[in-house]
């Protein structure tokens, strides 16, 4: 659910039509606004003082979205052309912005009060600004990936999660409340190092926990939650019409983490990988109490290894691990491999899911997307559980692609289409996007499971970082530039998925050497799991 916070930018960074004006006048009835020739067809002709095209219109009749131009009057929709009135006369529909294009502006607030947009006036020369707030979200899973991540190897899932998660609660609070755009975009970064690394880890935590054959399910199934979220913010967006509101209700799901990393246990896997195999034992032996288990001799002879292996452990520097690393190449295959896969995975999966914007009803759309993404999480499962984690995501991206580009020739007057496209393509990319969570903590060994995560999901927010700027600048420059990204991104995808092997239905790799076995394929698809491999 923690996912949340990289949605609900859609509700809270929508530019609301507005229009400009020269000057603020404290009367209305005292402006007067010049109406071109070109848009007089479409004005009533009662509406006209004379002949000339003067007109008189109150500022909330209509809002044309476009700036002003100081140089060329002639080329203003409405051109204000009272301007005595004084800063202190500025009625309150009106808000001084300071530029050159905008001085004076007013927004169309029926559908929402505010929004990051309208809270700090990024439209006209200040439009450039705008996908800011979505890009550094996204800057901030890369340094998650680098620093707090790489954590979780060292010093455990849980208690990274843990301190996060405390770090994160106040982050919430301050972006909501801080009156300075500069001051939020860095509160917004540290908060999304904070998510991320929520995410990540306790995303590891559970897939550690989980036996091979219930692991499909439950990384699948664990979106659940998160679909409902999308849902339940769709709705909060429609009822909560200020940005700071809705984005404290996205911040729900991090609240509750803080005190839930009190209820649950750390990792047996990563205890015992790191030299804590008496810790490890207890808390296997106490699980198999509150169960009501009688452990097999074999298996109680494997707990009594590990509580041998705490007393006789040797020293495990980092130096170390970098050293096994290098002794097998082909660990960082797999890397860059996955890496990459997740750039182009996360380029188009956010592309789509942040596509709101393009559609007249924003909330409708998260609407729709929680709802198609929940309906894409029931129907994966059993597909990824019987072909495998490679065709669900070579075939996958390559269909989403071939989706975009069909989108370029569908009519503009078939609206119900393009939503039904759109929903489509929504339904194969969150299907798509979970089974490559599954997919990473699969392939990586437990020992060094974080950083080939966090190595992984930094390179691929590079996507995420640049999938704001596909669906908006691109597209105004090259209409069809969205199209072609997406399509050599799920051709690339379809490429890299034939040179990774196959993770389902079997065991998780704990050492580099299981993962070079595992690259190389010189294990059966299908391993048997022991008891004992489990611990």
């Amino acid at each position: 659910m923690v996912q949340i916070q990289f949605i609900n930018v859609s509700l809270i960074n929508i530019t609301l039509p507005f229009r400009c004006y020269t000057s603020a006048s404290l009367q209305l009835e005292d402006v007067v606004y010049l109406v071109p020739h070109s848009v007089s067809s479409d004005i009533e002709e009662d509406a006209f003082f004379s002949s000339s095209g003067i007109k008189k219109m109150a500022p909330q009749d209509f809002f044309d979205s476009k700036c002003l131009e100081p140089s060329t009057p002639d080329n203003v929709l409405f051109w204000p052309q009272n301007s005595s009135a004084s800063s202190s006369q500025v009625p309150p529909w009106l808000h001084a912005t300071g530029m050159a294009s905008c001085p004076y502006i007013q927004y169309d607030d029926s559908q929402y009060i505010s929004t990051i947009v309208s809270q700090f006036h990024l439209v006209c020369e200040r439009a450039t600004l705008r996908p800011l707030f979505q890009m550094m979200a996204m800057l901030g899973t890369i340094f998650s990936g680098i620093m707090a991540i790489p954590l979780g190897d060292w010093f455990g899932r849980l208690m990274v999660t843990r301190v996060t998660a405390m770090i994160a609660i106040p982050l919430h609070v301050m972006c909501a409340f801080f009156p300075w755009y500069p001051v939020l975009l860095v509160l917004q970064m540290l908060l999304a190092v904070c998510n991320r690394s929520i995410l990540l880890s306790a995303f590891s935590l559970v897939m550690e926990n989980i036996p091979a054959r219930n692991r499909t399910a439950v990384g699948i199934y664990m979106a659940i939650p998160y679909t409902l979220m999308v849902v339940g913010l769709a709705v909060a967006g429609y009822f909560l019409t200020e940005w700071r509101f809705i984005f404290l209700t996205g911040g729900l799901p991090t609240y509750f983490m803080f005190p839930l990393s009190f209820i649950v246990e750390e990792s047996p896997r990563w205890l015992a990988q790191n030299g804590k195999g008496l810790k490890a034992a207890d808390q296997l032996m106490k699980a198999a109490y509150q169960n009501r288990i009688d452990l097999p001799p074999h298996l109680i002879t494997s707990l009594d290894k590990l509580q041998i292996t705490e007393l006789e452990k040797e020293e495990q520097s980092s130096n170390s691990r970098t050293q096994k690393i290098q002794q097998y190449p082909i660990a960082i295959v797999a890397l860059t491999g996955v890496s990459v896969l997740w750039l182009f995975n996360c380029l188009m999966y956010f592309s789509v899911i942040l596509n709101s914007s393009h559609f007249t009803r924003p909330d409708l759309y998260v609407g729709l997307v929680g709802v198609t993404e929940m309906m894409a999480m029931l129907l994966v499962m059993p597909v990824t559980q019987r072909i495998g984690r490679r065709l669900v995501l070579g075939c996958g991206h390559f269909i989403c692609g071939v989706l975009f580009v069909a989108n370029l020739f569908l009519p503009e007057d078939r609206m119900w289409l393009q939503w039904l496209m759109a929903m489509t393509t929504v339904f194969i990319m969150s299907a798509c996007y979970q089974t490559m969570y599954l997919y990473v903590n699969e392939i990586f060994p437990t020992t060094i499971r974080s950083r080939g995560i966090g190595i992984a999901n930094s390179v691929g927010t590079v996507g995420s970082t640049l999938a704001p700027l596909v669906i908006d600048p691109l597209v105004q420059t090259v209409w069809w530039g969205a199209a072609m990204v997406m399509m050599i991104s799920g051709i690339s995808v379809a490429v890299i998925m034939c040179l990774l092997p196959e993770t389902n239905n079997v065991a998780l790799p704990d050492t580099l050497q299981d993962l070079k076995e595992l690259m190389n394929k010189k294990k059966k698809q299908t391993r048997l799991i022991t008891t004992s491999n489990q611990v």
